[in-house]
């Protein structure tokens, strides 16, 4: 991918009870209108990305956008997300605004719970500066970059988001 066109290197979020597959029509069109790269990623427990076990949180696969993106060395980026992935999107776009350069959502709505500067100030604490893909394995089939790995279960948001920003 072109380094100083990185509004033309995306990232493809899929829906709920999808998977990367969803964006195999969409990729060749945005690669044939300029698009550097189209990356799809299969959130945990979908498509052909192991499962996460014993729970799985949406917060967890806004950390695994942000870590594939450091994975690739993408500071900037362009997001595009199906229903659920679309709420991933929007989110990652929230928590990093200087690094996502353009976003797409097709029919998705927002899914965080409350408004105002404590919920994003929340979500920042997952910031793309401290995400990484420690204790992720990063796996590559058919082309497709997946995050995998195990989660742990937090007691509530605020302990979730303390331990990732402790993280390194």
């Amino acid at each position: 991918a072109s380094p100083q066109q990185p509004h033309n290197r995306w990232l493809a979020l899929h829906g709920w009870a999808d998977n990367a597959a969803s964006f195999d029509r969409l990729a060749p069109l945005l690669l044939r209108e300029g698009a550097s790269a189209v990356v799809a990623i299969d959130a945990a427990g979908h498509g052909l990305s192991q499962h996460r076990l014993p729970s799985y949180h949406d917060e967890d696969d806004v950390a695994d956008v942000v870590a594939v993106a450091k994975i690739l060395n993408w500071t900037q980026f362009s997001l595009i997300g199906h229903s659920l992935g679309g709420c991933v999107a929007q989110t990652v776009t929230a928590m990093t605004p200087d690094h996502v350069v353009r976003l797409v959502l097709l029919d998705s709505l927002g899914w965080i719970p409350e408004d105002g500067p404590g919920a994003l100030a929340r979500l920042r604490l997952k910031s793309f500066e401290t995400a990484t893909a420690t204790g992720r394995q990063m796996c590559l089939d058919r082309g497709v970059r997946m995050c995998c790995g195990q989660s742990t279960t937090f007691p509530d948001l605020e302990a979730c988001a303390q331990h990732r920003a402790t993280q390194s």
